[in-house]
């Protein structure tokens, strides 16, 4: 999803008449900006006079630049501190930037009863309409919402650690009724309404702001979500099984004759024995053995075994166990989880989760043999050599969750050198063992301290996962919570062993330009840290397999809208892709691959990058690559980028396009797929239609038949009803006769051709109206025949629509061309639509277009 979109935002103003946009809560990662410098619009290319022959001098230092040469780029203009991607330029200083951070975690009593985490303007909002439902309720609360949210961020800034929800809240809700100045009878109401906003905060909720460790919080937040339930059901388990065994060893006590002694019958009739004299109640009794057969010696240790372990589990032991490795930061980090450090934590890892499942496999046997010795259906020949082999491969997918979860904390510098046979051992052990690895997005992991990152192709991570053919495999960022916790999430509902490639921006000893999220949002965006994951569970490669959570994931770059004024002050609008080299332009250790190209200076050997990196370029050796830059005072500049980046955008390039190839985009299988179901659906359309015709030519040759059938009969009806009164009277006369014989005569000859005519004429206009209801002169479509592919209505849209069944008619011939009926026509994979003949004479080019037609009509 896009890292700007403001067109989702809505004003709101703030108590202090600052203005800021607040993104859409429905869509995740957008962010809006208050500009704190200028107004976007003040973006100005910068300009300079310059003739053609320093042009030409300037772009020769520029190429030799590009291509490596040393003294070339000590003569051209490096770039500043403060240049960023044109893109970014308008999110410059965090103040500015408003975003998902900081998160509200619900109380961990109430797993999965509310989203894990929630954004804090989201939380707020939805609590004050919990006691203030209407519009206009609690009208001063709403109107400081943006202040409790500032102060809390800024207490959160770069926090290691949660902080309790309901105790900061109240902090934040002092500190709003200091900063304003309102009179006593308002100050009360806002009071109350604050009290109200304080209790509605759940018991044990926290606030999370965006700090180093933000991704192992939301990974044992996870963790906690999973296996919370299954917890607390395992306790009332084991207190069921603790009372079934201890009833049967009850029941057996009770058949010894100790159990009739004063103390033990004091022991079975409890707080009423001080009623009764259990001495002489006991000299009354019967002391003998009771019941016909006692309990084995054998089952009565086995059950006496089983009941010291499930009394001896410990509910309130650790979910997760950390193990780092030595020297890391996360071992004396500011932080509120214990960590083990070790030379390798991947092996370390491992052996730590054997020895829990160890101790956790004792206790789940335990609580199985309890259950089968309270059903009473415990055999020793079956279940002793099977509970002697219990090992974790034994448990179920409920047990799996109730062992703590073992996690290893590398970078990824470390698991792609001499962390990388542990790792690989571990993902292929089956063991549900999760390892963190943090990834710098810009560098390569594989790559030796002392060697340039950007010469050789870089190891990716996510790839070598993907060949770990059990393990799940999760590459996202911290700054998508979401993205983040459903991969956390479905990797550990499969209990396999699991590898989360993380981007979090925080980096020792180098000052970035922006907030860590915004720099972690732009890793996703230009490419170098893509969105990718690898569920197991499911059995099939396809559906494991997921892109989602990334900007327009069809094409090879995101491309955004950017305007700036020109030379002349004119307003342009440019579409900018953002590149692996956009997001290089951030890193201060990279600012030599960049250089400035002198304003002024145009020439059509300068390419945009993104061109750049598409094969099909002319001239190849004449192109220098460039990007755009805005520095603090508002100036666009190009940008030109070395070839060894360039290399790099390359190496990026190739690496989006194969996951993209794992996803079903731009892979040849998948379109040879599409090629075959495309021609079937032709064939199959062509054949429907050869039957369509065939059915309509012989029900028109019979609707011709019967008109003909219908014309003869009208025609014989017409001459038998002719006037035979007038034949008798010509013939019984005399002269008279004889000289009216040729009058006579014609008389009923006209008659009978008159009536044949009318009669022909009654039968042929039905004729003639079924002739033109089926003549091919106005264009048609076979709407039953329509695949409702789209193609005709990317043509003409007011031409072609859809019907009820969503399958194409004609609207009005007169609302397009000729030659776009003959288009659709073409493009049809159906060949349904037949464009019929012109309907303007005066179209140009309609010879050629009818030859086009012919075969479609």
């Amino acid at each position: 999803m896009p890292l700007i979109d403001e067109s989702q935002a809505d004003p709101v103003k703030l108590i202090d008449e600052e203005v800021s946009l607040m993104p859409n809560n429905d869509v995740e990662g957008t962010v809006t900006v208050v500009p704190d410098r200028r107004d976007r619009a003040a973006v100005t290319l910068s300009t300079a006079p310059m003739d053609a022959s320093e042009i030409e001098s300037a772009v020769t230092r520029l190429r030799r630049y590009h291509l490596g040469d040393p003294d070339a780029g000590k003569q051209c203009t490096q770039v500043s501190d403060d240049l960023l991607p044109a893109l970014l330029d308008p999110y410059r200083g965090r103040s500015g930037i408003r975003y998902e951070y900081p998160l509200y975690l619900p109380g961990p009593e109430n797993p999965g009863e509310s989203p894990l985490a929630r954004p804090l303007a989201s939380f707020l909002a939805d609590a004050v309409a919990t006691f203030a439902p209407a519009p206009e309720g609690a009208r001063m609360l709403r109107d400081n919402l943006p202040r409790l949210e500032r102060y809390i961020d800024r207490k959160l800034k770069n926090a290691s650690n949660p902080v309790d929800a309901k105790s900061l809240l109240a902090e934040a809700c002092m500190a709003v009724q200091d900063e304003i100045d309102l009179d006593d009878s308002n100050r009360i109401r806002l009071q109350q309404d604050l009290d109200r906003l304080i209790e509605a905060v759940e018991s044990g909720s926290q606030f999370l702001g965006y700090g180093p460790y933000v991704a192992i919080h939301l990974l044992k937040l996870a963790v906690h979500s999973h296996s919370y339930i299954q917890r607390t059901q395992f306790v009332a388990e084991i207190d069921e099984r603790i009372r079934g065994l201890s009833e049967l060893l009850a029941v057996e006590r009770g058949k010894s004759v100790s159990s009739l002694a004063p103390d033990a019958l004091q022991q079975k009739v409890g707080a009423a024995s001080r009623y009764i004299d259990t001495r002489a109640f006991s000299g009354v009794m019967e002391h003998r053995a009771q019941g016909s057969v006692n309990m084995s010696a054998e089952r009565k240790g086995r059950i006496e075994k089983v009941l010291e372990i499930l009394e001896s589990y410990d509910a309130d032991s650790e979910e997760m166990q950390f193990v780092a490795a030595k020297g890391s930061p996360w071992l004396s980090g500011d932080h509120c989880f214990q960590v083990t450090s070790s030379d390798d934590p991947c092996a370390s890892a491992k052996t730590l989760y054997e020895e829990q499942a160890d101790t956790y496999a004792r206790i789940f046997s335990a609580c199985r043999i309890a259950q089968l010795e309270i059903d009473g259906i415990y055999e020793s020949a079956v279940h002793d050599s099977w509970f002697e082999n219990f090992d974790w491969e034994a448990f179920s997918a409920h047990e799996l969750l109730l062992i703590p979860t073992v996690v290893a904390l590398v970078t990824a510098e470390h698991i792609a050198g001499d962390g990388m046979l542990s790792l690989s051992r571990l993902l292929n052990s089956r063991k549900p063992v999760q390892v963190l690895a943090w990834v710098e997005a810009h560098g390569n992991p594989g790559a030796g301290k002392e060697e340039d990152q950007l010469q050789s192709i870089r190891t990716e991570l996510t790839y070598f996962g993907l060949g770990q053919r059990q393990a799940n495999v999760v590459q996202s960022s911290a700054a998508r919570h979401e993205h983040l916790l459903n991969g956390l999430q479905a990797a550990l509902s499969n209990s396999r062993s699991s590898l989360y490639l993380i981007s979090t921006e925080f980096t020792d000893g180098e000052q970035s330009p922006l907030d860590p999220w915004m720099m972690s949002s732009a890793a996703m965006e230009s490419r170098a840290h893509p969105f990718f994951q690898v569920n197991r569970g499911s059995d099939a490669e396809a559906d494991a397999v997921s892109f989602d959570g990334n900007t327009q994931p069809e094409s090879d770059w995101s491309v955004h809208m950017f305007s700036y004024q020109d030379g002349q002050g004119e307003k342009v609008e440019i579409e900018l892709a953002f590149t692996f080299a956009d997001y290089c332009l951030l890193k201060p250790s990279l600012k030599e691959h960049f250089r400035l190209v002198p304003p002024g200076c145009e020439s059509e050997d300068l390419i945009g990058a993104a061109a750049y990196l598409d094969s099909s370029i002319e001239k190849p050796e004449r192109a220098i690559p460039f990007i755009w830059g805005v520095d603090a005072s508002g100036l666009l500049f190009k940008v030109v980028v070395s070839r060894a980046l360039m290399l790099a955008c390359r190496d990026r390039q190739n690496y989006w396009r194969s996951l993209q190839a794992q996803c079903g985009i731009r892979n040849r299988y998948v379109e040879q797929a599409r090629q075959e179901v495309r021609a079937e659906e032709r064939a199959s359309a062509a054949e429907e239609r050869e039957k369509l015709i065939g059915e309509y030519e012989s029900e028109l040759e019979r609707v011709r038949e019967e008109a003909n059938r219908d014309v003869m009969g009208h025609l014989a009806d017409v001459l038998v009803g002719l006037d035979a009164a007038t034949l008798i009277a010509g013939a019984g006369t005399g002269a008279t006769a004889d000289r009216a014989e040729a009058p006579a005569a014609e008389v009923p000859d006209q008659a009978a051709d008159t009536a044949v005519e009318v009669a022909a004429a009654e039968v042929a206009e039905p004729e003639a109206a079924e002739e033109d209801d089926i003549s091919f002169d106005e264009p048609w479509i076979d709407s039953i025949l329509c695949t409702t592919c789209d193609d005709c209505m990317t043509i003409n849209k007011l031409l072609f629509v859809y019907n009820e069944d969503k399958q194409a008619y004609i609207t009005d011939p007169k609302l397009g061309t000729y030659e776009e009926m003959v288009k659709a026509a073409e493009i049809c994979p159906a060949r349904c639509i037949h464009p019929g003949n012109p309907l303007d004479p005066g179209e140009t080019g309609l010879d050629e277009l009818l030859q086009r037609a012919e075969p479609y009509n």
